[in-house]
């Protein structure tokens, strides 16, 4: 009688410390698939061995909730703070909607550029025009060599003047010659993206490799951004505006 009553107890024990730790590798799991339900719950074992679960707040076991009901949430005031934007943005008029200045008087992102704005861009694509004639220069030769490398030295000059331009506060005709100038970039950008794509389908080079060519395409495409993003933006109207 006394082994079979050992045997039973052992047989108890064994059997709540099973128990014990499968509520623990559960616990364990659920932590890990949904971390959100269990980060401000903290769960303990009873006398009688069954878990009970209490929140957490400021490390005591009051049934108080972490988050008061009433309080608001970070989602909250997001919503909030975009209906208030859409909302004044549906009451300003036409003007007030193309002006570069919101209504507290501060410059909107890309909404204009100023003469040293106009005159780094023109720089930068001085420059590059000065690369695509180093380029043409080296890797051609006879009549095509000048069908290519005029219109380059021309486009760099046109850059140079932009870029001299641009520091002169030009008036309404020179803004459209500027622009121009930009929109002669974005062509010749857009002429040699589609030879780099020639180059890397119709007819690919054995020496050159093709990463050269997804890089160029690369850059042709950023310099067609920055020229697209000059082009559309208003030019010297924040000095008006103040």
């Amino acid at each position: 009688n006394t082994d079979t009553q050992h045997n039973a107890t052992k047989t108890t024990h064994t059997t709540q410390h099973n128990m014990k730790t499968r509520g623990f590798m559960l616990l364990s799991a659920v932590s890990l698939m949904c971390p959100s339900a269990t980060s401000s719950v903290r769960i303990r074992p009873s006398a009688s061995g069954a878990f009970l679960s209490r929140p957490l707040r400021g490390g005591s076991d009051s049934d108080v909730p972490l988050y008061p009901p009433d309080q608001e949430t970070f989602q909250n005031r997001i919503d909030a703070w975009k209906r208030q934007q859409e909302s004044t943005y549906a009451q300003q008029t036409e003007e007030q909607q193309a002006s570069p200045v919101d209504i507290d008087g501060r410059m909107k992102l890309l909404g204009s550029c100023s003469k040293g704005a106009r005159a780094l861009i023109f720089f930068l694509l001085m420059w590059r025009s000065v690369h695509l004639y180093e380029v043409a220069d080296q890797s051609l030769k006879g009549t095509l060599r000048l069908i290519i490398v005029i219109p380059l030295m021309l486009l760099f000059v046109a850059n140079l003047a932009g870029t001299i331009a641009s520091l002169t506060s030009p008036g309404h005709s020179s803004k459209k010659r500027l622009k121009a100038i930009l929109n002669l970039d974005k062509l010749v950008e857009g002429l040699l993206i589609i030879f780099y794509f020639f180059r890397l389908t119709v007819l690919p080079s054995k020496v050159t490799a093709r990463e050269v060519f997804i890089a160029n395409t690369i850059h042709s495409i950023f310099f067609i951004l920055q020229a697209q993003t000059f082009t559309r933006v208003k030019w010297d109207e924040v000095a008006q505006a103040q």
